[in-house]
């Protein structure tokens, strides 16, 4: 299926990154909202736009594009900063299908581009060809997708009136078990904390007449949870009440899996597995924004003494002294005094809610 990606980014080293990462994909690039939306109007086969909200006419692009009819079928991926939430939601409320944090993360990047893409090629397939046609392509696609597609009413229940025979491989239920509540509702699968949740963004998206996209946890036949991810939308009537919900639910249980795996080693320390400096700073910089009145003190503890004993009992030595006073230290732990380690060999307990500075002093001295 003919596709092509827009790059909208004007920071060198991020365009870089993204432009290496999705080298198997042909793409473009444009350095202003004004280039790309001439880009987009003179090439109908770009259906992938990334764009980074630092560009000074990002959020005009967005609205011009929402209020555009020719590219009601653009999907669009913002790049946004880890301090920016506010952008994040003017952007998705603007049109944009997705977003992604920097620092980038190649990995997490591609997978999350590979998703949108098995999206757009699922639906163009599904629209393109004919009525024929479309069947017996369509039982190829489905029988190969990472998961099933849907067709349900929109109530509680989530009734289904198409399951695809992927639902067996990502549920362990087959496809007829589903079909109009039979044996059991989507609702019974999905995770209990999220079914709140997505009756809200369903909500909001037939609301604001968008795309719907979001992940959680499915629990299978065999009682294993799943994540997946639930890319769809609302299909209204002549009068514009919703007639029924269209879309894909992925397995994206692989994908998690890095991100968890990414996560934790970006957030601790790989000699003692304890919070790192950078999770530190993270950690405080919300504190603060939540709590001015709460009382915060650091307790360190500098062993940098032990490094001198490197030269004569080797590195190993010293390593092993470091993740032993990491073990003892630990027993230090509490909810209002967590550890982080700082340094190959400094640490720090960030104290909060403590009653005065004897208290801190004791602690000190439990410590030595």
């Amino acid at each position: 299926m003919a596709f092509k990606i827009l790059i909208l980014i004007n920071n060198v080293s991020d365009r870089s990154i993204i432009l290496d990462v999705l080298g198997d994909y042909p793409t473009l690039t444009a350095e202003s909202g004004e280039e790309a939306m001439m880009t987009l109007a003179a090439d109908s086969k770009i259906n992938l736009l990334l764009l980074n909200l630092k560009i000074s006419d990002a959020f005009h692009l967005l609205e011009s594009l929402k209020a555009d009819e020719r590219f009601k079928n653009l999907r669009t991926i913002i790049l946004t900063d880890q301090e920016e939430p506010e952008n994040e939601i003017q952007g998705l409320r603007l049109g944009a299908t997705d977003y992604a944090r920097k620092p980038i993360v190649p990995e997490s990047f591609k997978a999350r581009v590979d998703m949108h893409i098995a999206f757009i090629r699922a639906w163009e397939a599904l629209e393109k060809e004919n009525e024929k046609i479309l069947e017996r392509s369509k039982s190829v696609f489905l029988h190969h997708l990472p998961g099933l597609a849907y067709r349900c009413d929109f109530d509680r229940d989530w009734t289904m009136r198409y399951v695809s025979e992927g639902c067996y491989n990502l549920t362990g239920y087959p496809p007829e078990s589903l079909l109009y509540n039979r044996d059991l509702s989507y609702n019974d699968i999905i995770a209990p904390e999220y079914r709140e949740f997505l009756w809200d963004r369903w909500h909001e998206t037939i609301m604001d007449k968008r795309p719907f996209k979001y992940e959680y946890e499915i629990i299978t036949a065999s009682g294993e949870k799943k994540w997946v991810i639930e890319l769809g939308q609302p299909i209204f009537d002549a009068s514009g009440d919703v007639e029924s919900l269209e879309g894909i639910v992925l397995d994206i249980s692989d994908r998690k899996a890095i991100e968890d795996v990414l996560k934790y080693n970006n957030e601790h320390h790989r000699w003692t597995g304890l919070y790192n400096r950078d999770y530190l700073e993270t950690v405080f910089a919300e504190d603060v924004k939540k709590d001015r009145q709460l009382k915060r003190a650091f307790v360190g503890i500098n062993l940098s003494a032990v490094e001198v004993l490197t030269a004569q009992y080797g590195f190993q030595y010293t390593q092993n002294l470091i993740i032993k006073a990491a073990e003892n230290l630990s027993k230090y732990i509490t909810h209002n005094r967590p550890l982080f380690h700082t340094n190959q060999s400094r640490f720090a307990f960030y104290v909060m809610d403590y009653k005065d500075q004897d208290e801190l002093i004791e602690f000190s001295q439990s410590i030595a």
